[in-house]
């Protein structure tokens, strides 16, 4: 569902900027000027990033394969080297002429941020994928400085300064750099002590919270729905539970600080029903023309034996010249029967638009006769003035909102948020841009359970995913979210910062995909919801595979690259079916001084990397099966590191030791392989 979307055309001419306009290409050995213009380019991604006053040096059209070697400005002297690429890792590490910030850009956020400055790090990489747990390939490296601050190269010649006595006085400045880092930046972590459980075995979830910013973060929060199936028994007594959802009130986190929260469950299998009752739910769409300066109503229907449980208007394109995409107004979308919406929208251009009606459709009855109940619209009209207002609407236990519609005659209205409100809830927050706007909001309630046959009736299994992701400063992004295997989504949801503006989604049945655009100098966070419907119906009945996802938000304006939230699977089997040895090593590389161990899955192991083969270094003999390096057993997300020994290291590099054996610890259990270390 989309209303008024705000100057979207410019989104695309942003773009297209982005695109053509060609930045500081550097190659090893040759010079690039600093970018110092404010429009576009490495100094504006670096103001962007650490704020007024940067200028930046780029490393551009990145091939991780040829990485490696000295990257040199003449003009400025900045000079740069870059060694030990992992192409596979999508690590680096750089030794640079004086001290800078970096940001390493890959993936859809802004990029991954290091400062305070430094002149060298170690296993720099861009975010992390959240689809995989990896790191995302490297699309450019950039370098940030403040010409004449207390990092900055006022001049290459700058050390003849100490000739004047008086020049100790200068550090009375050193608080320059602290506009930049005056930002939080949290990083959330779920992880799931039993990936594989047996019916009725008990999973602890931890929760950890780590502000990674150099400020502190207000009014941090951690909530986490709990998927139907583990059914939640406790909390550390700073959360509380209602139902399946948790919520750790944190309050303030200073920087460097983190906070860790334990939520105990017990696993259930949930049986599909045997008599294989099943729906087929399917995507209707329509495409319309209106012409310039019209108001044009159409219809969307799943006809006489379907439900529309969502829908939504997406604009296309809008004649060249002739106006916008903000010219643009959805004034009605909103369901008028069980099976139909309707839309009415108004173009303002002087050229026609091009718009598509796209809805969700579930069948009225399921394959073995059980009928789905929907209500009558529940809804709630209301006058608002100028501002942001929200509007919550609800349904009653064992139901269901779909359905969500919205009507706004008198003004316009941008909406900030459609979202699920507790399991029977919706809530819906406008922004307003004049006085006396008369909005009516609605919704329909699902009844979880279906209409009987022979006495007996199925439940509808409903799973919810939500993902909340930050968008970088002046990005477009296409963000989805997919249900599991036998599951389909049947309605979305969106809460997004005030200034994000949403260039619609489109259902499909399986996976919703959000385009969103950040028009600011300054990241804003989005939160997407995908409520997805099982296939099949149970008794219960559901899938025995549940995602939980945990999220953190904050009052404070996070540094770009912050990971708002974060998920654990868990994969439920009949009693005596788990295998607590399910975590095991794949795959090693050498990052610095440390041995990165990918494993099957997230879990608290402990882990130990010895040696595959005799080798010597120096005088130094090592014999097969030596220890290189121990890690204590603590919870990891999917990658263990292990700080190995100076030699270990050495010999890894040097090509003595290519291959190691890694034996991890996973609830008593051990699990060893040999694996080959990945190096440049």
């Amino acid at each position: 569902m989309s209303f008024r979307y705000r100057n979207a055309a410019a989104a695309v001419v942003s773009l297209i900027v982005g695109v053509f306009a060609i930045f500081a290409l550097a190659s090893p050995a040759s010079a690039t000027t600093p970018d110092t213009t404010t429009s576009s380019g490495p100094s504006r991604e670096c103001v962007d990033a650490f704020g007024d006053g940067y200028v930046g040096f780029k490393i551009d059209d990145v091939n991780e394969g040829h990485l490696n070697g000295t990257y040199t400005d003449p003009s400025t002297g900045f000079s740069v080297t870059v060694s030990n690429t992992n192409s596979s890792d999508h690590t680096f590490d750089y030794v640079s002429s004086w001290p800078a910030n970096v940001i390493v850009k890959g993936g859809p956020d802004q990029g991954e941020l290091y400062f305070p400055p430094s002149s060298s790090g170690t296993g720099l990489h861009p975010p992390v994928n959240p689809n995989n747990g990896t790191y995302y390939g490297v699309s450019h490296i950039t370098f940030c400085w403040q010409p004449g601050g207390p990092t900055g190269p006022t001049s290459p010649t700058g050390p003849t300064g100490p000739t004047s006595p008086t020049g100790p006085t200068g550090p009375t400045s050193p608080t320059g750099p602290t506009g930049p880092t005056g930002q939080p930046k949290l990083k959330i972590t779920k992880i799931s002590d039993n990936p594989v459980v047996s019916d009725g075995d008990s999973v602890t979830f931890t929760l950890s919270v780590k502000n990674e910013g150099t400020a502190a973060s207000e009014n941090t929060v951690i909530n986490d729905l709990v998927p139907v199936g583990l059914t939640v028994n406790s909390a550390d007594s700073s959360c509380t539970t209602s139902g399946q959802q948790v919520q750790c009130v944190i309050g303030s986190l200073a920087a460097g600080q983190t906070q860790t929260f334990q939520v105990h469950t017990t696993a259930t299998v949930l049986t599909v029903d045997t008599t294989n009752d099943q729906l087929t739910i399917g995507k209707v769409e329509q495409h319309v023309s209106i012409q310039a300066g019209q108001t044009q109503t159409a219809q969307i229907t799943c006809g006489p034996d379907g439900i529309m449980s969502d829908g939504a208007v997406r604009v296309d394109s809008v004649d060249q010249g002739t106006g916008d995409l903000n010219s643009v107004e959805v004034h009605k979308l909103k369901s008028i029967s069980e099976s139909t919406y309707e839309a009415t929208v108004t173009n303002h251009a002087t050229g026609q638009a091009q718009v598509k009606l796209l809805g969700v459709c579930l069948p009225k009855f399921t394959t073995g006769g059980h009928e789905l109940l929907v209500s009558a619209p529940v809804t709630q009209t209301v006058v608002l003035n100028q501002g942001v207002h929200t509007v919550n609407l609800t349904c009653g236990a064992g139901y269901t909102p779909i359905a969500p519609g919205l009507q706004v005659t008198g003004g316009r209205a941008y909406v900030i948020a459609s979202a699920p409100n507790g399991a029977t809830g919706r809530k819906v927050t406008l922004r307003i841009d004049q006085n006396n706007t008369t909005a009516e909001v609605s919704i329909r309630c699902l009844s979880n359970t279906t209409g009987a046959v022979d006495g007996g009736t199925s439940e509808l299994q409903f799973t919810p995913i939500t993902r909340t992701i930050q968008v970088g400063a002046g990005q477009t992004v296409n963000e989805q979210l997919t249900c599991g295997d036998n599951a389909k989504g049947i309605v979305a949801g969106w809460e997004y910062d005030d200034e994000l503006v949403q260039l619609g989604n489109d259902p499909q049945p399986k996976t919703r995909v959000f385009r969103i655009w950040n028009p600011t100098n300054h990241p804003l966070n989005a939160t997407l919801y995908l409520l997805c419907l099982e296939a099949r119906t149970g008794t219960p009945g559901g899938s025995n595979s549940y995602v939980n996802t945990a999220t953190v938000s904050s009052s404070s304006s996070q540094a770009s690259g912050a990971q708002l939230s974060d998920d654990a699977s868990v994969t439920v089997g009949p009693q005596g079916s788990s295998s607590r040895s399910a975590v095991a090593p794949v795959g090693a590389s050498l990052t610095g001084s440390s041995l990165k161990i990918k494993l099957s899955s997230s879990a608290k192991v402990k882990a130990v990397v010895r040696s595959n083969r005799k080798f010597r270094i120096g005088n130094r003999h090592f014999r097969k099966g030596s220890v290189l390096g121990k890690r204590a057993h603590g919870t990891v997300s999917r990658t263990a590191r292990v700080k190995l020994k100076r030699a270990a290291v050495k010999a890894i590099k040097t090509g003595k030791v290519r291959r190691v054996k890694v034996t991890i610890t996973f609830h008593g259990k051990k699990k060893s392989k040999a694996l080959r270390i990945k190096r440049k």
